[in-house]
């Protein structure tokens, strides 16, 4: 779970999901009840975030901060990120921090508290009302483990996903207008903060780069041989989006998040998922 919370394309709500699937599953013979899983399953997810996130900030923002690709990767130069700085290196802890903290851009802005140096104590008491939202999400999973229990437990699951995205939702819009006003009423002191000229450097290089690339994907400039294995790779990847669409069943097994991995159609094996040979034929 940490290693996902630390990549930054991985959005945290399927590994609530997830997490409330897994770790229900496992609790409810151990615990005996659903609910009490669940305050374990939330429990762990939870801590699991606040792990991940003082990771990004001590390591990847304190330890890692020195180096010009982990800042260049936060964009440390762009008036949004240095508008993140304003407010996370204000005195208090402010309504904006919080917002921030809790629905803010997760990996580029507990790298920032790193990279400032902010006290983690702090940081992690902002980003304390996560909870809300985690414990949401991940009893929307539970759910999941027992819609064919009656119709009570799909509802159930869809009430509190929906309520967990209406939280998320609302933070992440709270923070952006947090953001948004101090760009637009804060200029000066943006402004004020000077670049990062080794970042400059290294996105002059980047930009030069793509430059050099961009010259390379006219199709005119393409060598014969390339644009034939182009268009075979494109019309095979269609012919198997269509094989795919119309016998889906012959290809692949019908599993879920639910599926449990050690009976069939896995059995222990993730590949059993492939049905042989059209699965394969297809992939």
């Amino acid at each position: 779970g940490r290693l996902l919370f630390l990549t930054p394309a991985v959005p945290g709500v399927p590994v609530y999901v997830a997490n409330g699937v897994m770790l229900g599953a496992a609790g409810m013979p151990y615990f005996g009840d659903f609910w009490i899983a669940m305050v374990w399953a939330v429990a762990c997810a939870f801590f699991t975030k606040i792990c991940a996130c003082i990771f990004q900030q001590k390591v990847i923002g304190e330890m890692l901060g020195s180096r010009v690709s982990v800042r260049a990767a936060v964009g440390i130069n762009s008036d949004v990120m240095k508008a993140i700085r304003l407010i996370l290196q204000e005195p208090k802890l402010t309504f904006a921090k919080v917002l921030l903290l809790v629905g803010g851009p997760d990996w580029p802005t507990s790298v920032t508290t790193g990279i400032l140096r902010q006290r983690v104590l702090a940081m992690m008491l902002g980003t304390s009302p996560v909870l809300g939202p985690v414990a949401l999400t991940t009893i929307a999973g539970g759910c999941i483990l027992r819609v064919s229990e009656g119709s009570t437990w799909p509802s159930l699951s869809s009430l509190f996903m929906t309520l967990a995205a209406s939280s998320l939702g609302a933070s992440f819009v709270g923070a952006m207008l947090a953001i948004n006003k101090v760009v637009k009423t804060r200029k000066d002191e943006i402004d004020a903060i000077p670049d990062d000229e080794e970042v400059k450097v290294l996105d002059r290089q980047a930009e030069a780069k793509a430059e050099a690339l961009s010259q390379f994907k006219n199709w005119e400039a393409t060598p014969g041989v390339l644009k034939v294995l182009l268009v075979v790779g494109a019309l095979m990847s269609y012919l198997g989006f269509c094989i795919i669409m119309a016998f889906g069943d012959l290809c692949f097994e019908s599993i879920d998040l639910t599926t449990d991995y050690r009976k069939p159609p896995l059995n222990g094996n993730i590949l059993n998922m492939i049905v042989y040979p059209y699965g394969w034929l297809v992939l």
